[in-house]
């Protein structure tokens, strides 16, 4: 019976310092999340079936769900999703503005 009890000791006790060690690795910090980017204005070629298109990003801020990029006739070519607002952010062209997540 010694042994038993003596047994359900250590494995609370292991069991105490477990959660304290993962409770101690457990990350504080707020996650920043992109929302938005600050874009220069820049153009490039795209080729779109057999035809070359000049698209234009203009100098704006821009956020997931905005219509970006215009071609020659000023029609928004594209919607601006997570995965592209990523892809602008590390572009050159445009700079991340970010929030944080509390």
């Amino acid at each position: 019976m010694e042994q038993l009890v003596s047994s359900i000791s250590l494995i609370k006790f292991l069991f105490i310092i477990t959660l304290i060690s993962l409770c101690s690795s457990c990350d504080d910090t707020i996650e920043p999340i992109l929302e938005c980017v600050e874009c220069s204005e820049y153009s490039y070629l795209q080729s779109y079936g057999d035809t070359i298109i000049l698209l234009t990003l203009n100098d704006n801020t821009y956020c997931i769900g905005d219509s970006a990029w215009t071609d020659t006739n000023n029609n928004f070519w594209t919607t601006i999703d997570l995965d592209l607002l990523e892809l602008m952010s590390e572009s050159g062209y445009c700079q991340a503005i970010q929030d944080s997540i509390h």
